[in-house]
């Protein structure tokens, strides 16, 4: 008997595993009609339907939205109906029909309670039923975000949608710089002769196999950037602080700054100030070089008011607008700086689609998530557009210099606290043991004792400011670099306002065999160890900002300290910097102040610039000096200060 089981055995074995390679041939021959369905409870089961129609995915989780400790007790879905909630069951839909429904509409924005996986679609052009047609910006747990396309009619609540081949596209070219365009990339004005090639407005992030490593400084004028958290050629960069803290006229003097290089500029005014960029780029002579997005429709009435969710989709397609442009330019194998003026439009954009979706089930979003891997995705459609092409590509490249607002601190209500009123279950145990030493020890918890700690006050961090923090941190990380602008400094006149110990390049950080560099190598040569002499210097510590201490810190106040429109060459920032280091305008500084040193600084450069052209010229070509042409430039600077002593 056991002879007659083993071959049976055998055979059943070989018969199972023919069964099983059959099947899976038949799953090769058609992946794209394969879809996964998400049917879990809270954190989702996944399985696959292997079947020649397309799945109806449901999810049933809130992708980390709220915290563990606060999450309710239903579940984030979407409504296969505008008025009833998804059951627990999947629904077929043949390859032929529509792809989804209209839910609801808030102006131009319409929400589609779909049935595909649209990720990746960015962009695409869909078709209602009625002959409406909108393009697909987001989609998350398939509800599809879509904005109407200009001369569309609204579409009815329940009306089909339709997936269709297109995308949403511009003509962009050389005619464009000088231009002012909508969201769309049209010419809002004077139209020039159109000499360029259409360009798909979303488009996918580089491949990591195009790019290469960056190797060049992009320069904004700025000697607080430039020797500070410098910007490679490639790189993106976010500009942090609070409102009227100089963020704005950073990003101007940015763009003005590639006067004399061979640099294209594109600027989206995605906070609606485009008139004065307009101004402020005709008056320094910028013009021909940039190109300014609004995100606005050229048809449009622009004293119709919108439904906030409705501005942030259109500042959310201007910014890819922008950056479509830039990437025809790069693709050229040109070199173009995009400034996207304020991502406040995204993080609107982002809280709409957390809040449909949770709308959805009948919900309430009242925690963000900063580590939630789809806001990071959401975000890093964007942010990773930027970077440096191999020379197979044409060694074009696409920096990004993005503007992201904070949110002002809740100011302190009391003059004094006590341990009691750490409570909450925002302040943890550790907190709570450091603030209990210092009661132990007779310290009043004053506001200015909890600022010193970076310890919130009791009743100024909310779950909606954590959440604010957290996001931001959260952007940081996904960035190459971040400058953070100081509001006391600001206010006290150190204009562009950088906080050193806060702001960084993370090009060139890291272990790998080939190093990126965002310095340029002069900066390094004039100045060694300067982030740390500077930030030593402009540190806020126990100093009242504005108090000068000592000569040196009034000469390193007026060195960084640029107005609106006032850029420096490289070679110019090479001369100050090294003149600065070396101590030689501290007597200046102890007798005319910080002016006094701005204005000794430019007549040591005009005195440099008559029979030193060639040096000038090495620095602005390469970013580096030989040392033959550094000791002729260390020798002029001793000499200069060494005659008028």
């Amino acid at each position: 008997a056991r002879r007659a089981v083993v071959p049976l055995l055998i055979g059943l074995a070989i018969v199972a595993l023919l069964s099983f390679l059959g099947w899976e041939n038949r799953l090769r021959k058609t992946p794209n009609r394969i879809r996964s369905a998400r049917v879990g409870v809270q954190y989702g089961a996944m399985f696959s339907l292997p079947s020649k129609s397309r799945v109806n995915r449901m999810s049933l989780q809130l992708d980390n939205q709220i915290p563990r400790n606060q999450k309710p007790v239903f579940c984030a879905v979407h409504p296969k109906e505008p008025d009833e909630i998804v059951k627990e069951t999947t629904t077929i839909v043949e390859e032929d029909e529509h792809i989804g429904k209209m839910w609801r509409a808030h102006g131009q924005l319409v929400v589609i309670n779909g049935t595909l996986d649209l990720k990746g679609k960015q962009g695409a052009i869909l078709k209602f039923q009625g002959g409406t047609e909108a393009v697909f910006v987001w989609e998350r747990q398939q509800l599809y975000f879509v904005y109407l396309l200009p001369g569309s009619k609204p579409p009815t609540v329940g009306e089909k949608v339709f997936l269709s081949d297109k995308s949403l596209s511009m003509v962009t070219g050389d005619h464009l710089a000088g231009a002012t365009v909508d969201m769309l990339g049209r010419q809002i004005e004077e139209e020039k002769e159109v000499d360029g090639r259409t360009y798909n407005i979303f488009n996918p992030v580089p491949t990591q196999s195009d790019l290469q490593t960056i190797r060049r400084s992009l320069l904004t004028g700025m000697t607080a950037v430039d020797s500070l958290a410098p910007m490679g050629m490639g790189q993106n960069m976010l500009v942090i602080g609070y409102p009227k803290t100089g963020k704005s006229g950073l990003t101007l003097n940015a763009a003005i700054a590639q006067k004399d290089t061979n640099l294209r500029v594109v600027y989206a005014c995605l906070d609606g100030n485009q008139e004065a960029v307009e101004s402020f780029i005709k008056e320094n002579d910028a013009s021909d070089f940039t190109t300014i997005v609004t995100p606005t429709l050229r048809e449009g009435d622009s004293t119709k008011s919108l439904p906030a969710s409705e501005l942030a989709a259109q500042r959310v397609i201007a910014a890819s607008t922008a950056v479509a442009i830039g990437e025809h330019i790069r693709d050229s194998g040109g070199e173009v700086l995009v400034i996207l003026d304020d991502l406040t439009g995204h993080r609107e954009m982002w809280q709409f689609i957390c809040d449909e979706v949770l709308a959805a089930a009948g919900g309430r979003n009242i925690f963000q998530g900063a580590d939630d891997s789809a806001m990071r995705q959401f975000y890093s459609n964007l942010f990773q557009r930027a970077g440096k092409f191999n020379r197979a590509k044409g060694s074009g490249s696409l920096s990004m210099m993005m503007v992201l607002p904070n949110r002002p601190p809740v100011k302190a209500e009391k003059n004094e606290y006590t341990l009691e009123e750490f409570t909450s279950d925002l302040v943890n145990e550790q907190t709570r043991q450091r603030l209990r030493l210092l009661v132990d020890k007779g310290i009043k918890l004053t506001p200015d004792v909890l600022d010193k700690l970076e310890i919130p006050a009791p009743g100024t961090r909310t779950i909606e400011t954590l959440a604010w923090i957290q996001d931001i941190d959260a952007l940081i990380s996904l960035s190459d670099g971040h400058i953070t602008m100081d509001e006391t400094a600001f206010k006290a006149g150190r204009k562009p306002a950088v906080d050193p110990s806060n702001s960084l390049t993370r090009v060139g950080i890291g272990s790998g065999i080939v190093q990126g560099q965002a310095f340029a190598p002069v900066i390094k040569k004039v100045a060694p160890r300067l982030r740390l002499e500077i930030a030593q210097v402009l540190r806020d510590g126990d100093q009242v900002l504005g108090e000068i201490k000592t000569q040196r810190e009034t000469a390193w106040q007026g060195i960084v300290t640029q107005g609106l429109g006032e850029v420096r060459s490289l070679a110019k920032q090479a001369v100050t910097l090294y003149s600065v280091r070396k101590g030689f305008f501290d007597s200046v500084a102890a007798e005319k102040g910080a002016i006094g040193v701005q204005e000794t600084a430019d007549d040591v450069w005009n005195k440099f610039l008559s029979g030193n052209e060639d040096i000038i010229s090495e620095i602005e070509k390469t970013q580096d000096i030989s040392e033959k042409n550094f000791e002729r430039l260390t020798g002029f600077v001793d000499s200069y200060f060494s005659d008028s002593r």
